[in-house]
């Protein structure tokens, strides 16, 4: 799912939805503590939520910045540029003038590009969790019956055979 499209609502269900599932699956590691990939999947769940957190705040601020850019606008003379004396704070001072109009792009792209990140980070993890449970054990009985080997995955060959020892006898010459 591409979240840098959705409302903040929408992600804030998800992240509930995650949340109750990240409790089962602490259950779970807790229950098994000796299980890595139980272990791993907790921080994975961990690391997706905090990520969609991020994303939550930084759309909040997107849409107050938003508004803060409507009241400038409006105030701002029709030259685009600020007057001798005007600041906005970050964006200007009185004795450097930016034109509005290049800051927002400035801040809009770096605010695209933050977003792209966090969705490339979530698709990311999606990736890893749904291929996670087509994992086969190694140490599933085999299939074979008894000649079947426990922890040599999907190899028909035998066992590597090894050169005895010898000892090496050094001869006078």
């Amino acid at each position: 799912m591409d979240f840098s499209k959705s409302s903040v609502a929408e992600i804030q269900n998800q992240v509930s939805a995650l949340t109750g599932q990240l409790s089962e699956l602490e259950q779970l590691s807790e229950s098994d503590p000796e299980n890595a990939e139980h272990k791993a999947l907790v921080a994975e769940v961990r690391e997706f939520i905090s990520s969609l957190k991020d994303l939550i705040s930084e759309k909040k601020k997107a849409e107050a910045e938003k508004e803060k850019e409507a009241a400038v606008a409006s105030a701002a003379p029709a030259s685009g540029r600020l007057e001798e004396g005007k600041s906005l704070g970050a964006e200007s001072n009185a004795s450097n003038p930016v034109p509005v109009a290049q800051t927002v792009k400035k801040k809009k792209k770096k605010k695209a590009k933050k977003e792209d990140d966090l969705a490339k980070r979530a698709q990311s993890w999606q990736k890893f969790s749904s291929k996670s449970s087509k994992k086969k054990s190694i140490f599933a009985s085999p299939e074979e019956g008894s000649s079947g080997r426990v922890g040599f995955h999907s190899s028909s060959n035998t066992m590597t055979e090894f050169a005895d020892r010898k000892r090496h006898d050094f001869t006078e010459e």
